[in-house]
């Protein structure tokens, strides 16, 4: 499963993502989670696939676009949208609506905490 995480320019969703994957790695035994920059998954896309369940990648909303919609709504099974960004979630729903692709905002308080373990229970539900 892939998941892009997006905020204002990548550097807490960055930290987000570190938060879910070490709570991954650390308390579900039967899943292995990574994490990287969104335009290095998506050049190694495969790799990543083949190696890890979980693979969240971070970087600005704005690395949405209608022109690459395409290629999101095809590698990323979940966009989590940060609260600061909460904005963009109508236009990145938009952009994604004809694909099987669940783009939702990220509680305010599971992001402001850095909530691993909260993040990861909320994605089980996805």
């Amino acid at each position: 499963m892939f998941i892009f995480v997006g905020c204002a320019g990548g550097g807490t969703s960055s930290m987000f993502c570190q938060k879910i994957v070490k709570e991954i790695n650390g308390t579900d035994s039967n899943l292995i989670a990574a994490f990287d920059h969104f335009e290095t998954i998506m050049k190694k896309q495969r790799g990543y696939g083949e190696a890890y369940d979980l693979v969240f990648a971070y970087g600005g909303m704005d690395a949405l676009k209608g022109y690459n919609a395409f290629e999101f709504g095809k590698l990323f099974d979940v966009v989590l949208v940060a609260p600061q960004v909460r904005y963009l979630l109508p236009e990145k729903q938009q952009l994604l609506r004809n694909y099987p692709t669940i783009v939702r905002e990220i509680a305010p308080q599971v992001f402001g905490y850095m909530d691993g373990a909260k993040a990861y229970q909320l994605l089980l539900d996805d």
